[in-house]
């Protein structure tokens, strides 16, 4: 039985549980079998720019100790050992992937080129970048065969790996919102969903591409000028899209929606970790103001294939909010709480007041391999937990 989350924040709703305090962090903060101290294996002193996690492997990009250098360090999560560095530019490495031995990143010096380096080696390999707009996306994902370039001002770019051939120049033009313009995850060596083509005011296609680089099939989607992002699971016979005010499934055959359900409040961000998918809803249209607003939250599981819908968790939140999912626990740290959430066995498990002083262990960064689905959280005191 798949299982799918729903989430709602708009106002104030009281959930009594009694709370604790904790001055020290452990693994059961962050719900995880395994914790690994980042900050310890990298040296305290190195400042840690963004991390990415791949099949197991932590890619960690840092700020050198001299002016205007950085590095690619690689961790093997599960043996907590350093596999290999990459010296680069400060600006070098504004995104990046990883995946099977390869390293790719582009350089603020120069967007123009993809750089390409296999873990242990001394040779860097450029690829030039004939393409409109790649150089402003806000994420690069490979797999095998191919890299697309997300988030840019025109359009998923796609790029053949190993010579830089780029396709699907005529069939999408301009962008209609750029934070739309995205692939389905986990990434497959097979079929993959693209968005961000305009085809009218607010509306855009849905593109199929296998391997081979050709188009099995495409869908006209509404997309709103918006600060949200559409988003598109990929699952073993469907696609998952969640877009403005609606979730849908489509097969995977010929793009044909098997459901869908619509929303009066428009979808703010969407959590996904293997079955389980939260999708948020906040009223005020941000996602999770920094200053102190009371949200409400409200959790409803969509059960897949009969497509139920049942409310199973509410709480009162505060302020700046970190919210991530991991199987069926719902984790999150307002200004002031720790808390987690079973969906299957519809209770909280814990929940933590700490100072401000303590906010470092329990606060984090959602981090979601868009290989696999699985969730990762880089505490802000230098631990991932996974």
């Amino acid at each position: 039985m798949k299982h799918y989350l729903i989430i709602s924040l708009v106002g104030t709703v009281f959930l009594f549980v009694a709370c604790q305090r904790h001055t020290k962090p452990h693994s059961l903060l962050f719900l995880g079998a395994n914790t690994l101290n980042i900050d310890s294996i990298i040296g305290v002193d190195r400042k840690v720019i963004d991390i990415k996690v791949t099949n197991d492997t932590a890619i960690v990009r840092l700020k050198g100790n001299n002016n205007g250098s950085g590095e690619f360090v690689l961790i093997d999560l599960k043996k907590g050992n350093i596999l290999s560095r990459k010296r680069i530019s400060e600006l070098e490495g504004i995104i990046f992937d990883y995946l099977n031995g390869r390293l790719i990143y582009l350089s603020m010096v120069r967007p123009d080129l993809l750089y390409q380096w296999r873990a242990g080696s001394n040779k860097v390999i450029t690829y030039k970048l004939d393409e409109q707009g790649v150089f402003s996306s806000t994420d690069v994902i490979q797999n095998r065969t191919q890299t697309f370039f997300i988030g840019n001002l025109y359009r998923v770019s796609l790029m053949k790996n190993n010579n830089a051939d780029f396709f699907l120049k005529g069939n999408l033009n301009g962008a209609l919102n750029e934070i739309a313009n995205t692939i389905s995850i986990p990434v497959s060596d097979t079929l993959n969903v693209l968005s961000g083509g305009v085809t009218g005011p607010n509306s855009g296609y849905l593109l199929a591409i296998d391997n081979s680089n050709s188009i099995r099939w495409r869908i006209k989607t509404n997309i709103v000028k918006s600060r949200n992002k559409l988003q598109i699971f990929n699952y073993s016979n469907f696609f998952l899209v969640c877009n403005d005010y609606s979730v849908y499934v489509l097969r995977k055959s010929d793009g044909s929606t098997t459901f869908e359900k619509t929303f009066n409040k428009e979808i703010n961000k969407v959590l996904a970790s293997g079955d389980q998918v939260a999708i948020v809803f906040l009223s005020n249209n941000q996602i999770f103001s920094p200053i102190s607003l009371n949200h409400k939250l409200s959790v409803v599981s969509l059960k897949i294939p009969e497509f139920k819908l049942e409310l199973s968790y509410e709480a009162k939140l505060r302020g700046d909010v970190n919210i991530a999912l991991s199987n069926d626990k719902l984790i999150l740290t307002d200004e002031n709480t720790y808390q987690v959430f079973s969906i299957n066995e519809k209770k909280v498990l814990k929940k933590i007041s700490f100072s401000p002083n303590e906010s470092k262990i329990y606060r984090f960064k959602n981090i979601l391999d868009s290989h696999t689905l699985k969730s990762y959280r880089y505490s802000y005191n230098g631990m991932l937990c996974w």
